[in-house]
């Protein structure tokens, strides 16, 4: 899937990937004449600035996009240094560990904070489970993922993070209610598993329990709804 956006005699840079996907991705790059080049170490440790810093993650994305500004600056485009730490520093993620502090929804739940992270597959999770254990905050999360993705898999890695969890339908799922079975899997991994009907509900269990933020998670489809809820179009 991730080849299929290579082109002939194009450019393509590549984050860590596991060795089959690697493999596969180099080979489809020479059948097209493409020029291969990987995320380095060099290229790490400038996103690991202390300027760019905020926690692991998407630092391996981060890592990307200064790989190809430098690709780039080769070709006389005049991009410094300086310029790559600049726009790290700054940048913005909507939907990866968004820090939500305005809003309705922001306001209902203080003095807890409030975030949303598209989590919606094993490495998303385990990243934000890093993020979050990072952060030194215990938090409660509100998730809600399609009937395509691994929920086993994505659970057990948000279980590393969180001991609560708040399950929602999903705003482009067929079922009105969470299943049984999604409820059964759940409390194999998280030690209190709690049910809302909708996202208000969610935000209002979420409250009331013992913990510093809320993440919510397992979907960036989550992120219209949470944002028209907080009183925003869209936070992606």
């Amino acid at each position: 899937e991730k080849a299929g956006i290579i082109r002939k005699n194009g450019r393509v840079i590549l984050s860590a990937q596991t060795e089959d996907a690697d493999s596969e991705i180099a080979a489809i790059t020479q059948q097209l004449g493409a020029s291969l080049h990987r995320v380095s170490d060099a290229d790490r440790e400038m996103i690991a600035h202390p300027r760019c810093r905020k926690g692991d993650h998407q630092i391996e994305n981060a890592a990307t996009a200064a790989a190809a500004l430098s690709i780039w600056k080769r070709d006389s485009v005049r991009i410094t240094k300086e310029h790559i730490l600049r726009g790290s520093e700054t940048a913005q993620w909507p939907g990866r560990m968004q820090h939500i502090k305005e809003g309705f929804v922001a306001e209902q739940v203080k003095p807890k904070k409030l975030y949303f992270d598209g989590a919606h597959n094993e490495s998303a999770a385990h990243a934000l489970a890093n993020t979050i254990n990072s952060l030194e905050e215990k938090h409660i999360l509100v998730c809600s993922m399609l009937e395509t993705k691994d929920h086993s898999e994505i659970l057990s890695a948000l279980s590393r993070a969180a001991k609560t969890l708040v399950l929602i339908p999903h705003p482009h799922g067929a079922a009105a209610a969470v299943s049984f079975g999604e409820r059964n899997l759940a409390q194999k991994f998280f030690e209190r598993v709690l049910i809302a009907n909708s996202m208000m509900q969610a935000f209002d269990l979420a409250s009331k329990e013992s913990g510093d933020a809320i993440t919510v998670c397992g979907s960036l489809y989550l992120g219209e709804p949470f944002a028209q809820l907080n009183g925003e179009r869209s936070f992606v």
